[in-house]
């Protein structure tokens, strides 16, 4: 039905549906600070109904799961991703809401920060704002020391596969 993600926003509430690879649509997303751990049925058919608006033909299909998750978000609402005062530790948390779009982006640095691997088939170009934008150490330290500003400059990192 879908061959790529699709945002929209339904008179103010945000819905996306995700394709995966074996022709399921992760559709959402919903929010609530309540503590709940339940899905509750409000929020389903809020998506549905929405996601109907913009893809009609989601009435054409199964639902397979619901779930509610925990969501974990930080105070200025980006995640943290990057090294940590810790050595050899690398954080990708915090996403939120956002979390299930900024998957492939986030995993991806994580990883070429634990490597030290650059993903070759990938254009880094934006890497180096990202990760000084969402630097674990941002809450924590006034002075924090300047950001990377090219891929080259990732500490202990280069191109190609070992």
């Amino acid at each position: 039905m879908l061959t790529r993600t699709v945002r929209a926003q339904v008179l103010g509430r945000p819905v996306y549906m995700v394709p995966r690879e074996d022709r399921t649509l992760v559709l959402g997303a919903t929010s609530r600070e309540d503590g709940r751990e339940s899905v509750l049925a409000g929020g389903v058919h809020q998506l549905l109904r929405d996601a109907r608006a913009v893809v009609p033909a989601i009435d054409d299909c199964d639902v397979l799961e619901m779930m509610a998750r925990a969501r974990p978000g930080t105070s200025d609402d980006l995640p943290y991703v990057g090294k940590t005062s810790v050595a050899g530790l690398v954080i990708s948390t915090g996403h939120f809401r956002h979390g299930i779009l900024l998957t492939p982006v986030a995993s991806r640095l994580a990883a070429e920060l634990v490597t030290g691997v650059l993903d070759p088939r990938t254009e880094h170009g934006s890497d180096a704002a990202f990760l000084a934008d969402t630097d674990p150490a941002r809450h924590s330290n006034p002075a924090p020391e300047a950001p990377f500003t090219t891929p080259e400059s990732y500490p202990q990192m280069h191109g190609g596969l070992e």
